[in-house]
């Protein structure tokens, strides 16, 4: 399986939780979130390549420390649709018949939800 991650910017993840976090604190939780859910798809067994799709300057750093693929996106506003549609194309180009999509901020995601 070929997994897209989209990745939204740090600073602009989890706005639902500005009356409770700073914005330094959301951008730590988003990033947290999105390390965890970068090592538990990095440990499963049935996806054989990982594209990270995102405008988030970290992002690259993080596609390569797991040994995934990246693909920036400099269009911000254009939404989650358009990045998806991006790295769907990318995957197609490069021979995947089977993608699948998983979001970067689901805490209780583990690798095991692959093996269902």
């Amino acid at each position: 399986m070929h997994v897209i991650l989209p990745i939204k910017r740090f600073s602009q993840a989890k706005t639902r939780l500005s009356e409770a976090l700073s914005p330094e604190q959301r951008r730590d939780l988003s990033a947290a979130m999105v390390e965890a859910m970068l090592g538990e798809v990095s440990r499963t067994e049935f996806v054989t390549r990982v594209v990270l799709a995102s405008s988030e300057p970290e992002a690259a750093d993080l596609a390569q420390q797991f040994g995934f693929d990246y693909l920036p996106d400099d269009q911000e506003s254009a939404g989650l649709n358009h990045i998806v549609d991006r790295a769907t194309a990318y995957l197609v180009e490069h021979g995947a018949s089977d993608i699948g999509v998983v979001l970067g901020d689901l805490p209780l995601f583990s690798s095991f939800e692959f093996s269902r």
